[in-house]
């Protein structure tokens, strides 16, 4: 198994620690690569409003996870995730169409990476386990 395999298999076997962590933390949720999900490759919100679709958790990945440092923010992470990205981040650099959740105070926030900017996803009805 690749090193890439080895952390997406370690990620994905700690997401339910991430969302439940007693620290603050961010984690992060790439579409999976596959034929009939490319369409929601790099897509904007508007898009997929306007076709009726919603960022649906079956079709993510998650991908990374990491301590939410003092006067971190989404804009924060994105740079981060570009431009230094850690060696354990194994996806692609943060995108349109991927998901950012916040961990904080013990409570999850998910934030769509749209074209400009961030649309906070309401985490239990919006984005649907579906």
């Amino acid at each position: 198994m690749d090193y890439r395999n080895r952390m997406l298999t370690k990620y994905q076997s700690e997401e339910k620690q991430f969302l439940s962590n007693e620290y603050d933390c961010f984690g992060i949720y790439q579409l999976k690569v596959s034929d009939e999900l490319r369409h929601l490759h790099f897509v904007g919100m508007e898009y997929l409003r306007k076709g009726g679709d919603f960022p649906r958790k079956r079709n993510y990945e998650f991908i990374f996870y990491d301590k939410l440092k003092s006067g971190m923010d989404l804009d924060k992470i994105f740079e981060i995730l570009n431009l230094y990205r850690p060696e354990s981040f194994v996806g692609h650099s943060l995108s349109v169409s991927d998901i950012v959740v916040l961990h904080k105070n013990g409570t999850n926030t998910a934030y769509y990476v749209d074209i400009v900017g961030f649309v906070k996803l309401d985490w239990l009805s919006s984005w649907k386990n579906l």
